[in-house]
């Protein structure tokens, strides 16, 4: 994708993809566990490139141990804890102009699963 043009219509093509404004797109995603995920999928840029952010909540700031969320995320290969607007988030963060679908898709799915999984284990509610 050489564009976040390109991956917008990427998305919309092979998924229900919201768009929440030009640089958001929410998916939910039903899952195994029978958990509702949410995954956004933010237009990020810094000097010289444009990024894709790969975002799903564990759970709100005040029912979470970020130790222990920051223990079980250690044994990932993917991801970094975030927190934003009340929200503990697991991230992960790829540049634009190499990435293809089948990275997209990893990624998207690897964050996903991974924040189901501590939400879970942490015992919070899919927000």
């Amino acid at each position: 994708m050489a564009s976040w043009e390109e991956l917008r219509e990427f998305m919309h093509s092979n998924w229900s993809v919201r768009d929440l404004d030009e640089r958001h797109l929410q998916l939910v995603f039903e899952l195994p566990s029978r958990r509702a995920q949410t995954v956004l999928i933010e237009h990020a840029s810094n000097d010289e490139t444009d990024w894709v952010k790969f975002k799903s909540p564990i759970g709100e700031l005040t029912e979470i141990d970020l130790w222990t969320a920051g223990e079980k995320l250690a044994q990932k290969v993917v991801g970094g804890l975030i927190v934003e607007d009340e929200y503990v988030v697991v991230t992960n963060a790829l540049p634009l102009s190499s990435l293809g679908g089948n990275e997209v898709v990893e990624t998207m799915m690897r964050v996903t699963m991974i924040a189901d999984e501590l939400g879970a284990a942490l015992g919070t509610e899919s927000p």
